[in-house]
């Protein structure tokens, strides 16, 4: 702060000495009264920038708290998020295994299906190829049987010609 001071140095010369004692006092006490005046207006210039400056700090601690807050919720927010993001991972991958059991398990039961179905066709295909054989043996023995009969039938016919030939032979010789 600056500090004013003025002087007046004037003398009236009334001829009464005292007059311009007088008037140099008040003066001078006229001029203390405005340094001191401005030196109360400083003051409260001093004293309502200190308050202007407490409050400015009050605001600014209650942003950095704010801000502090804000901070450590969106630290929790992410920790949640990872948190949420490992569940989904882990659930997905849950739900891939037993897709995978799933998928594994209806694979080996219709392995087991086609197998069976292919033992039925094989014991039908052998069932067919043993009744086919048998069907062949059959007919081969009905063959055999009529070329057997036949074959006795031409030898009794033959035997029965051979008969004629030399009865009708001895006939003739004896008569």
């Amino acid at each position: 702060m600056a500090e004013e001071s003025v002087e007046v140095s004037e003398s009236a010369s009334v001829g009464d000495e005292d007059l311009g004692a007088s008037a140099e006092t008040h003066a001078g006490a006229s001029a203390e009264v405005t340094d001191s005046s401005v030196s109360a207006e400083a003051e409260e210039v001093a004293k309502l920038a200190e308050e202007e400056a407490k409050k400015l700090a009050e605001k600014l601690a209650i942003q950095k708290q704010q801000a502090e807050e804000l901070a450590k919720r969106a630290m929790a927010a992410q920790k949640e998020a990872e948190r949420v993001a490992k569940e989904h991972a882990e659930e997905v991958a849950r739900a891939a295994e037993a897709a995978k059991k799933e998928a594994e398990r209806f694979a080996r039961e219709e392995a087991e299906r086609v197998a069976l179905k292919l033992k039925i066709a094989k014991q039908r295909a052998e069932e067919a190829a043993k009744h086919a054989a048998q069907e062949a043996k059959k007919r081969a023995e009905a063959i055999k049987h009529a070329a057997e009969k036949a074959a006795k039938k031409n030898a009794e016919k033959a035997k029965k010609a051979v008969k004629k030939v030399f009865s009708g032979h001895k006939h003739k010789k004896h008569h």
